[in-house]
């Protein structure tokens, strides 16, 4: 599925796989974005010269796949938590809940940005889309 921020696979049935297996799962994208900067911090001052954007977008990657915002890796990972150990529909509300929060904390920075700095409408950008899927998922997963 072709998302504004990237690709979902979905792959077939994943109903036998853990709670910690789907961590573990969405923990693999953003760690494999801090793996490659720091790789690429450690060779850029030996072999490489001119990669601090690409260390800067990759730790930005991880970032934002990090927050606990229900499409993104770290939305994935609260709701597995707290699936784990409070069940289907607390998991489901908490995680709904603090998106919205940490949604409208971007909206309000991504528009503090654009103000100041009078051109860096990213992550307003970025806040439009997830309130947008927010607010019309049906479910968490």
């Amino acid at each position: 599925e072709f998302l504004p921020f990237g690709l979902s696979a979905r792959v077939g049935k994943t109903d036998n796989l853990s709670c910690s297996g789907e961590c573990f799962c969405a923990l693999c994208g953003p760690m494999i974005n801090l793996f490659m900067s720091a790789v690429f911090l450690l060779l850029s001052d030996s072999l490489l010269g001119g990669c601090e954007y690409f260390i800067l977008c990759n730790l930005a990657l991880f970032s934002i796949n990090m927050l606990p915002v229900i499409p993104l890796d770290g939305g994935r990972i609260l709701y597995f938590i707290l699936l784990r150990y409070k069940g289907v529909e607390f998991a489901s509300r908490v995680v709904k809940v603090v998106s919205i929060l940490i949604v409208v904390g971007l909206l309000l920075s991504g528009s503090l940005l654009l103000f100041y700095s009078g051109y860096n409408a990213f992550v307003l950008f970025i806040g439009c889309y997830l309130l947008i899927y927010v607010l019309t998922a049906d479910s968490c997963f």
